[in-house]
């Protein structure tokens, strides 16, 4: 059976394409907030302090990320 994306409505009011769209935009977000917190935790204390953070607020920032996630 085919649906067209476009005209399937939820609850809301929103289309099952929009909601997709939504969910997928979430995801990226979340894999770029991933790759940031990588890329923040191999830094050398040297480039940390060039952007005024500590090692003890990314770690702190790590922990409450994956709480999050």
């Amino acid at each position: 059976m085919y649906a067209d994306l476009t005209i399937t409505r939820t609850g809301s009011g929103r289309t099952l394409k929009d909601r997709l769209g939504g969910f997928l935009a979430t995801l990226h977000s979340r894999r770029e907030a991933r790759r940031d917190m990588a890329r923040l935790s191999q830094m050398s204390e040297q480039m940390l302090r060039d952007i005024g953070v500590t090692r003890d607020e990314v770690h702190h920032l790590a922990q409450t990320f994956h709480r999050r996630a």
